[in-house]
């Protein structure tokens, strides 16, 4: 398990102290797939980079299997990471070395005799699909497969957690979806723990158990994605869920809107059509998207009701009768 208590990181400048995290506490269980989002200088890159010290916490502590990484000598400190592959969005990879020196580079490190890490690397390549590019160069290589060179080097030293800094943010949604799928399948058949940050709803909707909603360096909401994204209790949740769509810009001549959520049974129900038909009432749909999380779809809409106090009325009223869950959508969201 890691545990992250109470931590705090500032950067000195000439003039004053810049606070990158504010008083974050977060556990991620063994096993899990954990997600950390938001938007660009949130701090989430800082926040997984304190999991491992590359960034060293102002105050707070990091806890690695109930052992605080700020108590480990330099020397026992090395020694834990190498428990803890990291990926990044750049691939920093070797690029005047092969891809199989480029796995090897860890164990090098580690000075694993030189057969025992050919060994090591060409299993690794067959696990990310790789076994025909072991004497290639980074440069000969695609986004998706430079990617895949650096997860096979993240994993070359056996590691028990996986930190993922924006590790699809520079490929293609092909590639990305790849990636994803790959990584799933590491947690899957090695137990290997992994904590991605990313700034893309999808990416956590598509792999995440639960995450962790970062905004101003500060922790604001931390769930299972279900619930999240059914229902969001930060505004930074709600935007990076609707950030994609701009129902809010479109001009219309009707009344107030609602978002409204369903999941399970519902989704798979002709909920607004049900209730057009029985009401009689227009219902103009700005906005709907369905996401299938653990084979259950869920999904939210954006309405427009009618602009009749009445009429709106008799919409919102069928809405609570039949247990669908609406929050009004304000234009300033």
């Amino acid at each position: 398990m890691i545990e992250i208590k109470n931590l705090n990181k500032s950067f000195k400048t000439k003039d004053k102290d810049i606070i990158a995290l504010s008083d974050i506490n977060l556990k991620i269980n063994d096993n899990e797939i954990f997600g950390i989002i938001g938007l660009s200088g949130a701090g989430k890159s800082t926040l997984v980079r304190t999991i491992n010290l590359l960034e060293r916490p102002t105050t707070g502590d990091v806890l690695i299997d109930g052992v605080s990484l700020l108590s480990l000598s330099k020397k026992e400190l090395l020694e834990k990471r190498r428990n803890i592959g990291m990926i990044f969005q750049n691939f920093s990879l070797l690029e005047q070395a092969s891809v199989i020196k480029n796995i090897c580079f860890p164990l090098e490190i580690a000075k694993v005799k030189k057969d025992e890490r050919i060994k090591r690397a060409r299993y690794l390549l067959d696990v990310v699909g790789l076994s025909d590019k072991e004497n290639s160069y980074p440069s000969s290589l695609s986004g998706g497969e430079r990617q895949r060179v650096a997860i096979a080097r993240a994993l070359s030293t056996n590691p028990k957690y996986l930190l993922c800094d924006e590790p699809t943010s520079a490929l293609d949604p092909q590639n990305t979806s790849q990636i994803l799928s790959l990584l799933k399948e590491i947690n899957k058949n090695f137990g290997v723990t992994i904590i991605i940050i990313t700034h893309e709803m999808k990416v956590v909707e598509d792999i995440c158990d639960r995450v962790a909603v970062i905004d101003s360096s500060s922790i604001v909401e931390i769930g299972n994605v279900k619930e999240v994204f059914i229902n969001p209790k930060s505004k930074m949740a709600h935007d990076l869920l609707l950030r994609n769509h701009n129902s809010k810009h479109i001009e219309t001549s009707g009344g107030e809107r609602v978002r409204v959520t369903f999941d399970g049974l519902l989704s798979k129900e002709p909920i607004i059509s049900n209730m057009i038909l029985e009401l009689g009432l227009p219902v103009n749909i700005l906005y709907a998207d369905t996401k299938d999380i653990d084979g259950i779809i869920y999904g939210h809409m954006i309405l427009e009701l009618p602009k009749e106090e009445d009429e709106k009325k008799k919409i919102l009223l069928w809405l609570e009768k039949h247990n669908i869950s609406y929050k009004e959508e304000k234009e300033d969201v």
